[in-house]
Order: C-alpha cells, then structure tokens, then sequence
C-alpha cells in the first residue's frame, strides 16, 4: 500500500509528498525492485540525482535486465555530466532491447554531448526508424532535431520538425522547432 500511496502522490505531481511514502515502501519490501524503482523516480523527479542513480542501481541488483530503470538511469547520469556513464548505460539498455527507441536516443544524445557526431547521428536516425512501430513513441524525432540544429543542419532540422509534429504533437518540439 505504501507503494501505492508513493505512486499516487508521484504522478499527482507531488514528489515531495511522494518520497516518505516510497521509503516505506522500501522498507516494508527491502528485497523487493519495484519500491526501489519507485523511490529512484521519485528522487530524480525532485532532482536529487545523486540518490536517485544508486536507488536506479540498487534496483538492477534486482532486476537487472530491466530496460525502464536503465533508460532512466541513462537520463541521471546525463543530467549529471557523466558521459561515460551514460553512454555505457545506453549500450547496456540497447544490449537488453535493441527495438527500444528510446534507448536510441538517449545513446545519440550521449554520444552528441561527446562530439561524436556521425555515430550520434546514426544513433538518432535509428530511433527514428523504430518510433514508427507501434508502442514506440518517445519523441526521439525533437533530439535528432536538435541535434542536427546544433551541427548547423537547420534546414534537415526544420524538415524532420514539419514531417513529425502533424503526428507526434509534442510541447517541446513546438517549442524548439519555433526558435529554429
């Protein structure tokens, strides 16, 4: 139940509220991968990056093939500045489900931080190609736009921002297909 209640306040948009609830959880079911995951959402949603890496780590102890708590673990070590962290979580999530798009795209993000650009691209070019199955949708199409933006590619970026925003509508696309 403590679980519950954790989820319940996390996706009312109240982490704060959340967090107490989660570490009960935890320790009501301290072997247990979900209180731990949940916990780990909870910190890095109040932005306790730090805490929330370890709970991610903690949890893949677990369950260690879980591609959810490595695709988050992967934003966590970006938002901290650990490239090589990241980039080694994102082959690790590839490793486990290479028809995730998402994992794609947070690998072409991580190697584009890294001035790799040729592979980030083909990272992003991938997730694009499986953003079109069904189930796969993670607006990879707005990092690949970004990104080509930033490698001063504006009119390829202004291309991929018109062909998917009719049919992903995304806040953050609008956003930075605006001030493109």
């Amino acid at each position: 139940i403590y679980r519950m209640l954790g989820w319940s306040c996390h996706l009312a948009g109240n982490p704060g509220e959340a967090e107490p609830w989660m570490r009960k959880a935890t320790s009501a079911e301290a072997d247990d991968f979900e209180p731990l995951y949940g916990l780990a959402v909870v910190l890095q949603a109040r932005g306790r990056l730090v805490e929330a890496a370890a709970a991610y780590e903690r949890a893949l102890e677990l369950q260690p093939d879980d591609i959810g708590c490595w695709l988050n673990l992967v934003v966590c070590s970006l938002d901290q500045g650990d490239l090589a962290a990241a980039e080694s979580h994102s082959r690790r999530a590839i490793a486990i489900d290479g028809g995730k798009a998402m994992a794609w795209s947070n690998l072409g993000l991580t190697l584009s931080r890294q001035d790799r650009h040729q592979e980030a691209l083909e990272a992003f070019e991938h997730a694009l190609r499986l953003e079109s199955n069904p189930g796969e949708d993670c607006d990879g199409f707005v990092n690949a736009a970004n990104f080509l933006r930033e490698s001063g590619d504006l009119q390829r970026a202004l291309d991929l921002y018109e062909r998917n925003l009719a049919t992903h509508p995304s806040h953050h696309g609008y956003g930075d297909f605006a001030i493109s």
